[in-house]
Order: C-alpha cells, then sequence, then structure tokens
C-alpha cells in the first residue's frame, strides 16, 4: 500500500472522529439544556419546606451497577410547609403529600453515608429535609448523605398512595 494512502486514510478516520465528538459534544449539551430546562420549570412553580424521618423504603429502580438503586420513601412529615405550589396536573413533580396522613412519598435512592451501603431491614432511616429556596436544592439525609432531587413524571408510580388528600409538590 502506498505511503499516500495511508496517509489519506489516517487524515479520513481522523476527520471522522473529530466529527464524532463534535456531534456527542453538542448533544450532551442540548441534553443538559433540556434537563435544566425542567428543573429551572419546576422550581419556577414550586417553593416549599419539607422535613420528616424517613419510615420505609420501597425498591423501585435496581439499576444493577454502581449507580445506586431508587427507592420510594415513605416520610413521616414533622413539618411540610408549602409557600407556592403552582404545579398543573401535566407537570413534573417531586413527590406527593397526604395531608390526612401527615405523610410525603418521593423517589431517591438511599443508602448510609457513613458505609456507602444500602441500609438494612432492622436499621432506623434517617431523617431528610428538602428545601426549594436554597441554591443547592437537594435532599439532605440525617446521616451526612446529600442527593439531588429526582422531578419525576411517572404519576402511576405513586398511585397507590394518591387520594382525595394527597397533593403533587
Amino acid at each position: 500500500m502506498k505511503k499516500s494512502h495511508i496517509i489519506f486514510a489516517l487524515i479520513a478516520f481522523s476527520l471522522a472522529g473529530i466529527l464524532m465528538f463534535t456531534l456527542s459534544i453538542a448533544n450532551l449539551r442540548k441534553t443538559n439544556k433540556q434537563i435544566n430546562d425542567i428543573f429551572d420549570t419546576y422550581y419556577s412553580h414550586v417553593d416549599y419546606i419539607l422535613k420528616g424521618q424517613v419510615i420505609s423504603k420501597k425498591l423501585l429502580y435496581d439499576y444493577g451497577s454502581h449507580y445506586k438503586d431508587a427507592y420510594i420513601l415513605t416520610v413521616q412529615v414533622d413539618s411540610m410547609e408549602i409557600m407556592k405550589n403552582e404545579l398543573s396536573d401535566d407537570e413534573r413533580f417531586f413527590g406527593i403529600y397526604d395531608s390526612e396522613l401527615k405523610r410525603a412519598y418521593i423517589i431517591s435512592p438511599i443508602y448510609s453515608y457513613r458505609t456507602f451501603q444500602p441500609y438494612g431491614d432492622n436499621e432506623e432511616l434517617p431523617r431528610i429535609s428538602v428545601l426549594t429556596s436554597t441554591r443547592d436544592r437537594t435532599v439532605k439525609f440525617s446521616d451526612g448523605l446529600e442527593l439531588g432531587m429526582i422531578i419525576s413524571d411517572s404519576k402511576d408510580v405513586f398511585n397507590e398512595f394518591e387520594n382525595e388528600n394527597t397533593i403533587h409538590f
């Protein structure tokens, strides 16, 4: 094979690699913008403070990898102060709140911050607090764990908890 053919092939493959890299960066930026838009829309419609004790967890997604599994957490609410909740029925939401039972249901990973292992069945689960008015907007667990909020449009996940006393937040 001639040297000029090899150089041409190297240049062609290099250009194809640069093009694929550029397209993947553009797609990543588009995806990040879409995610940011979801959160910006959500936070423009809500303002609340949630504090309580996680009393149970139900496995929702078993990722089977290094990602932490997601659970539906049941929170016995100590305080739920809603300053603003302008979510429409078709908008994404963080969880539901049952005013009669004083319970909130959210989707989140949960594991021990000290051991990075799942909580055992007989272990006491941590307390949580969520403040949407702060800049970090995280779920803060009493053991030191802080996680980003999972904003969902999966209304069917919460069907078993929905009733006339529940609101999306």
